[in-house]
């Protein structure tokens, strides 16, 4: 009886050491080539990631530029003219939906301008996008004489703003 246990303890541990040695774990290799799959598929990922985060904000922007107009707009045909050119960043009087960097609403922490030129009837908000600075014109003539909002990237590539023209003597108002 006692060699019986002996014999059935010796096999245990034969196949405890067999299960350990045939047990092995990820190589390193193997984790090496998992690390640089993920790796790349990260790498292709995250830009597709921040463009859409991009495009979310300024979908914002044009949602946000497209309040502001109709403000302006129904400002003009209540009290004849549009409100009074003022500096960038800074809410035009009677405006009640106008985004200042200040309120924290203002995709990329970016600015909007209000841009009034009563000598030709001409009224426009820029967006200054994701750089913070303008590119789009401000005086002279309209860039955009019809209503509509107008990506300035169109017309110059190193642009990122975004023009919501209110249109030249809209609605045959004068000014």
């Amino acid at each position: 009886m006692n060699s019986s246990k002996a014999t059935y303890r010796s096999h245990n541990v034969f196949l405890l050491r067999h299960a350990l040695a045939c047990s092995t774990g990820f190589t390193l290799l193997e984790i090496l080539v998992v690390v640089i799959v993920i790796g790349i598929l990260g790498a292709i990922a995250i830009p597709n990631l921040l463009a859409q985060v991009d495009k979310a904000r300024y979908s914002e922007a044009k949602t946000q530029m497209s309040c502001m107009a109709k403000e302006l707009t129904a400002y003009r045909y209540e009290h004849g003219t549009f409100p009074p050119d003022v500096n960038r960043n800074i809410k035009p009087a009677g405006i009640d939906c106008f985004y200042t960097r200040e309120s924290g609403q203002v995709p990329f922490d970016s600015q909007y301008d209000y841009d009034r030129h009563s000598s030709q009837c001409y009224a426009h908000i820029s967006f200054f996008g994701k750089d913070g600075e303008r590119d789009a014109p401000t005086a002279g003539s309209p860039a955009y004489p019809n209503p509509g909002l107008y990506d300035h990237s169109e017309t110059d590539s190193n642009s990122d703003d975004w023009v919501y023209s209110l249109g030249l003597n809209p609605g045959g108002i004068g000014c």
